[in-house]
């Protein structure tokens, strides 16, 4: 697969991805932190864009069982667009 095409597809896994993340319902999704991390579209971009290169926040991880699975789906999905 070329690398353009790679490229096109890593950006709309983050898109859908922190779309999903924030028009779910926060009770299903919850996160531990500090403070409310995923507030508005652009914390969930943020989050979806450190989850999706490894980097991982540290100080925030998933909660509930919705959210840890969206997030092994986004790390899965990611890991094999990069294998592939």
């Amino acid at each position: 697969m070329k690398l353009k095409h790679r490229f096109i597809i890593y950006i709309s896994l983050l898109i859908v991805f922190s779309f999903i993340y924030y028009s779910l319902d926060k009770d299903a999704l919850q996160f531990k932190g500090k403070e409310g991390i995923l507030n508005s579209y652009l914390d969930c971009l943020h989050f979806s864009i450190i989850t999706q290169t490894t980097v991982g926040y540290g100080h925030v991880y998933p909660n509930t069982t919705v959210s840890k699975m969206l997030v092994n789906i986004q790390c899965l999905s990611t890991a094999i667009l990069l294998l592939y």
